[in-house]
């Protein structure tokens, strides 16, 4: 094994050639996997940057479960405080490796040239996403406008105060906070290109962002009132409290980090 640097949590690194694990032994660890094929340069980056900072056997290890991402800007959407990462969409993976009753979740990009180790994602895909519950049926927006691709809106648990931010199809990006106004009357706080539009539309789908309708996540203790932001697209309406986004699932932040990256 060749030794490397000990690294901050999270820190993404790019793997070397030379000290990659066998790939016999990555290719052995996705053998059995159903669905989309996990690169093996993939397989082996997640395998050395294991190795490099917990010194565990590699042969140990096997990869549970990989899908396809979309992540929301250079840094695979595990920017660390204060470091600026480059705004590009990027295609990759999420991949879920397990050692007796440990479990590792990485992100990488398509050719495994970048991979950064999940720490919470590790912590929410096993013991500790939160639970969800219905959307109360008086507090579920109604109204989403053709030319809207998709919207967020927060508001306290009477309904009283409430702003809405939309993104529209022509990428222009508006606050109101009436629904009743027209979309022509109402403030243009930015723009994104079409092209970033379509990629946003694209993350939504390959995230299975519909499989989320309906549903409410509130932070422990938080009662059914408290304060929440809507998430909605066309067919598709979820709702979170703030002090819960850490725990939610990890499709589901990976879509809040991206239309937090398309905000002015």
């Amino acid at each position: 094994m060749v030794a490397l640097p000990a690294q901050a949590n999270g820190e993404m690194r790019r793997p070397k050639a030379s000290d990659q694990p066998s790939p016999l032994r990555a290719a052995q660890a996705i053998s059995n996997l159903s669905g989309p094929s996990l690169p093996t340069s993939v397989a082996n980056a997640v395998f050395q940057d294991i190795e490099a900072r917990w010194s565990l056997d590699p042969t140990e290890m096997r990869v549970i479960q990989t899908k396809p991402k979309l992540w929301s800007d250079g840094c695979l959407g595990l920017a660390p405080p204060g470091e600026f990462c480059q705004e590009v969409l990027v295609m990759g993976w999420q991949v879920t490796v397990a050692r007796r009753r440990q479990q590792w979740v990485y992100r990488s990009n398509n050719s495994g040239e970048l991979v950064s180790w999940d720490q919470a994602g590790s912590r929410l895909d096993s013991l500790f996403t939160l639970q969800s519950q219905p959307i109360d049926t008086v507090q579920k927006p109604e109204r989403f406008p053709k030319k809207v691709v998709f919207s967020a809106i927060t508001h306290d648990g009477s309904l009283e105060t409430q702003r809405e931010t939309l993104l529209l199809k022509d990428g222009s990006i508006l606050q109101r906070k009436d629904s009743q106004i027209p979309l022509t009357e109402n403030q243009r706080i930015g723009e994104i290109s079409p092209e970033a539009v379509k990629m946003f539309a694209a993350l939504l789908k390959q995230q299975q962002f519909h499989q989320f309708d309906g549903l409410c996540y509130l932070g422990t203790d938080q009662p059914a009132d408290a304060s929440k932001t809507f998430f909605r697209s066309r067919k598709t309406t979820v709702c979170y409290t703030k002090p819960s986004s850490a725990q939610l699932p990890s499709a589901l932040q990976t879509v809040i980090q991206a239309w937090t990256q398309l905000m002015p």
